[in-house]
């Protein structure tokens, strides 16, 4: 039996195969092209993403920023207008930063608030692009005003930050209409921009505490201190109500209350009372969204407020602020707070020190009168003031008699514990307008601005108050005496005020010899 001989390919055969391969050839050159054309998108995409994430860190303002991002967000998109807008803080109104109006004539004021209403309204509520493709149909073109460009659709991307929208970037009139691919990218911008509204934020915050910083540097008194840190905190923080406590004899006392109708509102608290109180007591920032659980400040405030924020000045005070929105306050804000409460620490610490430090300079240690330093810087002030109001000036001049004795016989303690005793005698008989001056040694002078004819009953009150204080007193045995000298010196009669001590003095040592 011969075996089969297979059959020859025959010419239909052939172009069979070669029709298949020609299919096959077609398709895959289809599918290439489609693949090098979403390719060519996805590309395209993605320079658009990426020249606005540079911008989000090259721009120094957000609307630069935003202009970058909205520019390229319409560009990609093919949207003919559109715009970018933050919310105001009540959160009820869009202030728009920027219009691009297209080719589109729009007679409507762009600086006007825009209501939270509308579509634009349901991006808001819920933080997720919207679009319309037939909004010119639709019930929310009552919302549109008149003399408004015409929008046949429209798009909304939120800029959300820390779970709340912060602001809308909105598109229109896209031939063809806008698709679901279109609501992804937007996300995209929308959240870039939202980073680039936070970094700004963030830096004019910054900035906001660098200058603040400077300033409290400035300060000079602790009342000025209490208005700058609130000036400061004003620029850093939001809130309808801020307190600043001092912590002074065991208890935070108000020092300055923005707004200033609320000052008979606060009170202050002990340690451990109330939020400020806790505050202090736990040496840590407390913050909130329910205000009404501290029911007695809720009730002394007396005010719509809900978010609040309580942050310890070290163990010198606290500041707290309030706000009537919930939310207010977030891990940022608590940073930026707390780095101010830092400088303020240290501020008024300084400004203390300062002040301790000119009091130690021009005060006698010992009596706490003035010293010889702060004379010497007074009297040519009390001089021009006697010249230009042509006034006299009293000088009494006193001198402990028997002071050498004291300290040989009962020891300088109580030598330095007559001195004290002087000092209060002098103090309780002066008047507001003088001053006394530890002199030196057991030497005082008193110096009586604009009179002469009240001399002599300062010094009978001298004397009397002596009398009285020598009845109690047990420091010597023998009473105290005081040697006192007086003179005046007359602008009139151009006298010099070192001539006026000297008369003084000269008067004062006579007294003391006749004394024996």
């Amino acid at each position: 039996m011969n075996p089969k001989i297979p059959k020859k390919n025959t010419s239909m055969d052939l172009k069979n195969t070669i029709d298949k391969l020609d299919k096959k050839y077609k398709f895959s050159k289809e599918k290439l092209g489609r693949t090098l054309t979403e390719l060519h998108e996805r590309e395209t995409e993605l320079t658009a993403i990426l020249d606005s994430a540079t911008a989000v860190f090259e721009k120094t303002t957000f609307e630069a920023a935003a202009r970058e991002i909205f520019h390229s967000c319409k560009k990609l998109l093919g949207g003919d207008s559109g715009y970018v807008a933050l919310i105001n803080r009540k959160g009820d109104e869009n202030e728009v930063l920027f219009l691009d109006q297209g080719p589109y004539e729009c007679s409507v004021n762009p600086d006007l608030p825009m209501p939270i209403r509308g579509l634009r309204g349901e991006a808001y509520k819920h933080g997720k692009v919207i679009y319309d493709n037939n909004f010119s149909q639709s019930a929310f073109m009552k919302y549109i005003p008149e003399g408004h460009s015409q929008l046949k659709n429209v798009l909304f991307s939120p800029l959300n930050l820390h779970g709340k929208t912060m602001g809308i970037m909105g598109l229109a009139n896209k031939p063809g209409g806008f698709n679901d691919n279109d609501a992804r990218l937007a996300k995209t911008f929308g959240e870039l921009a939202a980073i680039a509204l936070l970094n700004s934020k963030n830096i004019d915050q910054l900035r906001a505490l660098h200058a603040g910083v400077q300033q409290l540097q400035r300060c000079e008194s602790e009342v000025e201190f209490w208005q700058t840190a609130m000036k400061v905190t004003q620029d850093i923080l939001d809130f309808d109500c801020c307190v600043f406590y001092s912590f002074e004899h065991n208890k935070l006392t108000p020092k300055n209350v923005f707004p200033s109708d609320f000052s008979g509102k606060v009170k202050s608290y002990p340690k451990g009372q109330g939020l400020t109180g806790t505050s202090i007591e736990k040496m840590k920032t407390i913050r909130g969204n329910d205000f009404s659980a501290w029911k007695d400040e809720k009730k002394n405030l007396g005010y719509r407020l809900n978010s609040y924020m309580s942050v310890p000045i070290g163990e010198l005070g606290v500041f707290t602020v309030y706000s009537s929105y919930k939310n207010e306050y977030n891990e940022r804000s608590t940073e930026l707070a707390e780095i101010l409460a830092g400088h303020l620490n240290e501020e008024l610490k300084r400004i203390r020190l300062e002040k301790k430090l000119k009091k130690q300079a021009i005060h006698d240690s010992l009596t706490g009168l003035y010293n010889r330093y702060y004379f010497n810087q007074i009297i040519d002030k009390e001089v021009k003031r006697a010249k230009r109001y042509h006034n006299p000036i009293g000088l009494i001049m006193i001198d402990i008699n028997r002071f050498k004795e004291i300290n040989d016989s009962y020891s300088h303690l109580t030598g330095d514990k007559v001195l004290m005793g002087v000092a209060k005698i002098l103090e309780k008989s002066v008047r507001g307008s003088d001053t006394i001056i530890r002199f030196g040694g057991d030497e005082f002078l008193v110096i009586l601005p604009e009179t002469k004819d009240k001399a002599q009953q300062i010094i009978n009150r001298i004397k009397d108050n002596l009398k009285k204080w020598n009845k109690e007193q047990t420091l010597t045995g023998f009473p105290i005496d005081l040697a006192i000298g007086v003179a005046f010196y007359d602008p009139i009669k151009k006298d010099k005020i070192k001539d006026c001590l000297k008369n003084a003095d000269n008067i004062m040592y006579e007294d003391k010899r006749k004394s024996g």
